[in-house]
């Protein structure tokens, strides 16, 4: 079922390492972008967000590697 949502999906679904390299990407990335999920697999996907969306993505991600529960 979720290799059926995933493959499926309109938007965009991604996995991210630690680092915050692409571990995996749904293949709605390359109608949406334009690449291909190998383009991105183990480059850093904050280099691909909006300014805005990547300062949200990054507090976020900081917040689940530190253990805690958002506010």
């Amino acid at each position: 079922l979720l290799d059926l949502l995933t493959h499926h999906a309109t938007d965009i679904v991604y996995l991210l390492g630690v680092d915050g390299t692409v571990t995996w990407m749904s293949p709605s990335v390359t109608e949406t972008l334009g690449y291909t999920p190998e383009e991105l697999l183990h480059r850093p996907m904050f280099g691909y967000m909006h300014p805005d969306d990547r300062i949200v993505h990054q507090e976020r991600r900081d917040i689940v590697l530190s253990g805690l529960q958002p506010g």
